[in-house]
């Protein structure tokens, strides 16, 4: 089984994409991280496959995040997600 993890602080975004998941990937598991700290902390206690990182987060932002996981020497591949858009 594929363990993902989301780091996103949405609530709503959150629980739309786990409901995505249990609907059409039923054989990965989605985890959620509501912050940074809280990933950080998920990531260190290993088992994910991937990451899926909110761009924009309070208190600790997704590139502070893949900071921290790229000086951790971290091999989990990371995609960055955002909801908002760009001009």
């Amino acid at each position: 089984m594929t363990r993902v993890l989301y780091a996103e602080d949405d609530p709503q975004v959150a629980q739309l994409v786990q409901t995505y998941f249990a609907r059409h990937v039923p054989e990965w598991t989605l985890d959620i991280a509501p912050g940074g700290r809280e990933c950080l902390t998920a990531m260190e206690r290993g088992g994910y496959d991937l990451l899926l990182l909110d761009l924009m987060m309070p208190e600790m932002d997704g590139l502070q995040v893949l900071g921290e996981l790229t000086a951790r020497r971290d091999p989990t591949p990371v995609i960055m997600v955002s909801a908002h858009g760009q001009h």
